[in-house]
């Protein structure tokens, strides 16, 4: 079996958003090998599309942010290895954009929701 199979059981990504107005953390994740194969295989193509800007664009962010902005943090485990990326929203790249849209709108996803931290 190749690395790039579709149903590759090393690669899971999650989306974490906190902060905004409520300031409530959402955690949305989805992992290949819970997709059907041509699923897996759109997982796969905005993941490495995420890869190739995405230091750019955490190299490019400046120190300041909006308030109540939300921030994300983007989780990407893929066999073995972890890459983090943080980024609030106004400075996500489309193809940042484009995954969380992804595995937001999967039916195969969890999702874990959490009151904001308290004083």
């Amino acid at each position: 079996m190749s690395a790039e199979s579709p149903h590759d059981p090393d690669l899971s990504v999650a989306i974490i958003r906190g902060g905004g107005v409520g300031g409530f953390v959402t955690r949305t994740a989805v992992s290949a090998d819970s997709l059907p194969a041509e699923a897996a295989s759109g997982l796969r193509r905005r993941v490495r599309s995420v890869s190739v800007d995405a230091a750019s664009a955490q190299a490019a962010r400046p120190s300041g942010r909006h308030p109540d902005e939300l921030l994300y943090q983007v989780v990407i485990d893929d066999a073995g290895e972890r890459t983090t990326l943080e980024l609030a929203e106004s400075q996500l790249p489309d193809s940042v954009r484009d995954l969380a849209e992804y595995v937001d709108t999967r039916p195969e996803r969890t999702l874990e929701i959490e009151p904001p931290a308290g004083p």
